[in-house]
């Protein structure tokens, strides 16, 4: 599931960089990091890889739903 929710944020954020200049989902995977390093489930970690997809992606909370 990890996995699947990484290749979902890859393609979502597609093109999308920061203002550093670096990819953006370079941000959701170290959020992903620190949860993980928190010890988090792993539901949360998910969803650290997910949290800013339908905010500044053209996917939504039900594409989301969908998949996971």
């Amino acid at each position: 599931m990890v996995q699947l929710a990484h290749d979902f944020a890859t393609q979502a954020h597609q093109g999308q960089t920061r203002k550093t200049g670096e990819p953006y989902i370079n941000h959701a995977l170290a959020a992903a990091t620190y949860l993980a390093e928190m010890k988090v489930d792993l539901t949360t970690i998910i969803a650290g890889i997910l949290h800013d997809v339908p905010e500044d992606t053209t996917y939504s909370i039900d594409d989301i739903e969908k998949n996971f």
